[in-house]
């Protein structure tokens, strides 16, 4: 499922993103839960490469025209206010800018009054040794087998696990994306039944 039709069933559900009505102020009707007041957007897209020999730039300059089109129909449909978006691409996106912005989330968001989506859109990788994904910021670079400023999953996970925000997606738009790793470290408790686990994520 593309990150445009999820957003678009959240809002069907009425469960965690609302729809906006054009030329009217965006509010969220009252679905029983308690819902966030911002929701924040961090779009990643690298169409090209510092390092060609260990990434080949991405034709159509497609990773950044789709984040690109991720963000306008956020913020003109749904409730992303353009301030709460955050956007690197090609030689903005390298791992520091990456991991300062993750950073800068864990310090600011708190699960009160926040939600994020993370949006990748680039070049991926497989280490079948380490069984390890990668994803490559736009300064990633090969060197006798190992991938220098990249980021593992497992390396993105640990980032995304210290913030604090009530709900956060993480969409990888890259070759070998079905390695990332769950962020969702909540998982289901029998012995805490359904409705205090649903109220316990809300």
């Amino acid at each position: 499922m593309g990150v445009l039709q999820w957003v678009k069933n959240m809002g069907n559900r009425n469960l965690k993103v609302s729809f906006k009505e054009k030329n009217k102020k965006s509010k969220q009707k009252d679905t029983g839960f308690n819902l966030p007041e911002n929701y924040h957007l961090f779009l990643i897209g690298v169409s090209e490469y510092q390092h060609k020999s260990t990434c080949k730039d991405l034709s159509n300059t497609c990773a950044v025209k789709d984040i690109e089109s991720t963000e306008k129909v956020l913020t003109e449909y749904y409730t992303f206010e353009q301030n709460n978006v955050k956007k690197l691409t090609n030689n903005q996106a390298t791992r520091v800018n990456i991991r300062d912005q993750l950073i800068k989330y864990q310090e600011t968001l708190t699960k009160e009054k926040d939600a994020l989506l993370i949006y990748f859109a680039g070049h991926g990788a497989f280490d079948e040794d380490e069984k390890t994904g990668y994803i490559f910021p736009y300064n990633a670079r090969e060197e006798e087998g190992s991938y220098n400023f990249s980021f593992t999953f497992s390396q993105f996970k640990a980032l995304i696990e210290d913030i604090k925000a009530r709900y956060i997606l993480f969409v990888v738009d890259s070759c070998f994306a079905g390695s990332a790793v769950s962020v969702n470290t909540r998982k289901f408790d029998p012995q805490l039944g359904k409705e205090k686990y649903i109220q316990s994520i809300a």
